[in-house]
């Protein structure tokens, strides 16, 4: 492998990152911030999300938006050429690994890490856009707290899937910004060893 996508779709906004891995510590060549997410689709587009003409304009809309990191980037090409990894981290990805292995409620252990084929997603995405709102305010792994923003979600995953059709996603039940987090309180730790290191020194 010697790119990966790693996208995280929030409530306010989705996160990209094109990350170069392979020979030493993984570097990022691109970032973005896109402002939609499940929460601002959800209500801008209300109950026409559980429609097909509501999911078709939501992932058109986000389309649109992916452009221009496609444009700079060109990711599309890296990903016929092999070598690339999708990962996706969020309640979306984790609801679709859920489906996929048919759990009967969320189990974390089971569902972060997983690599779903892009027949296995597109599948589940298929499953969950079959549901009306109640069918999925009644789906153990969705429930009626997200229930509205399952469809939003989906549309954002299905636009990045169709922009960027890597054979799989890894998907990941953690945030970029908790790794971001988590890096600088390492990054601050270990300051402190060398300064304490330094201080036992003198």
């Amino acid at each position: 492998m010697r790119r990966a996508l790693l996208f995280d779709i929030g409530g306010g906004s989705t996160e990209l990152a094109w990350v170069r891995v392979g020979c030493g510590p993984p570097s990022l060549i691109g970032y973005a911030s896109l402002p939609v997410g499940v929460v601002s689709l959800a209500e801008r587009f209300g109950a026409t999300a559980f429609t097909e003409e509501g999911f078709d304009a939501m992932v058109e809309d986000v389309t649109a938006r992916l452009v221009a990191f496609e444009g700079v980037h060109c990711i599309g090409r890296e990903i016929r050429d092999g070598g690339v990894r999708l990962l996706g981290t969020s309640g979306t990805v984790t609801t679709l690994a859920s489906v996929v292995l048919n759990l009967e409620r969320y189990r974390r252990a089971l569902v972060d890490g997983i690599a779903l084929s892009r027949q296995d997603a597109d599948e589940a995405l298929f499953s969950l856009r079959a549901m009306d709102r109640d069918a999925l305010a009644l789906h153990p792994c969705v429930g009626p707290e997200r229930a509205d923003f399952v469809m939003p979600g989906c549309a954002i995953y299905a636009a990045i899937a169709s922009m960027w059709p890597a054979p799989d996603v890894v998907v990941a039940d953690r945030g970029l910004r908790e790794g971001m987090l988590l890096r600088m309180i390492r990054a601050d730790r270990a300051r402190l060893e060398r300064r304490r290191s330094m201080s036992d020194r003198s």
